[in-house]
């Protein structure tokens, strides 16, 4: 009786245990969930990969200053703005890239025009005009230029855009940088220009895989010398 006894009270003992940890979880998770963000209504919208959605937003908020310079300058983990992601862009593909630099060109002039900052920085120091400096967009970078943004501005590793976008082997925004005052001849923390950044992303894509590439690179190089 004894030992029946014993065994109930060690299974009670352990279903309380269980319980209270259960719960603890599920607080817990709960508590997490709520820390998480939902999605960036805006963001969501530039994925989407059309221009009059993310104006339909601006525009709701637009009633309220307060809602709309927040809207316009919420960042996520990684301190990006939504102007940052709108110039920002992968495709390998040109004539892809080409069309999103034309959707993108109208949520960067509907988001400048609802707010946005311009120069504002994420965690690494990049700013909208480095993002499509990397990308590949020019006429991104060129609506930014012509509204105030600054090509003088590093990121944390000294990076101009201009030593960005000869990296990349994006002749056309090299050229609008330089019209725009750029200088050539600024180095990053690691000694290098833009020259020397445009031939380094040059043997970083051999003739053999990236042919379309070379005409780019050489144009950059030359336009920097």
């Amino acid at each position: 009786m004894t030992k029946i006894r014993t065994i109930l009270l060690d299974a009670a003992i352990l279903f309380a245990v269980s319980t209270v940890f259960v719960i603890a979880a599920d607080f817990a998770f709960s508590g997490l969930k709520r820390k998480i963000p939902k999605d960036d209504p805006v963001v969501t919208a530039i994925g989407q990969g059309e221009w009059k959605p993310v104006e339909e937003i601006l525009e709701k908020a637009q009633s309220d200053p307060t809602t709309r310079v927040e809207v316009t300058n919420r960042t996520d983990e990684h301190g990006r703005t939504s102007l940052m992601r709108a110039a920002y862009a992968n495709f390998s593909d040109t004539e892809k890239l080409a069309e999103t630099d034309d959707v993108r060109r109208h949520m960067v002039e509907s988001l400048l025009a609802h707010g946005s900052a311009i120069n504002a920085t994420d965690k690494d120091g990049w700013n909208a005009l480095m993002w499509a400096s990397w990308s590949g967009l020019p006429k991104v970078a060129d609506t930014l230029l012509g509204t105030g943004a600054d090509v003088a501005a590093k990121d944390k590793l000294g990076n101009t855009a201009l030593m960005i976008a000869a990296r990349r082997g994006h002749a056309d925004i090299v050229s609008k940088l330089l019209a725009k005052g750029a200088d050539k001849n600024a180095r990053n923390n690691a000694g290098l220009s833009a020259i020397d950044e445009a031939v380094r992303g040059m043997k970083e894509h051999p003739p053999k895989f990236y042919k379309d590439l070379q005409d780019s690179y050489l144009k950059s190089i030359s336009a920097l010398r």
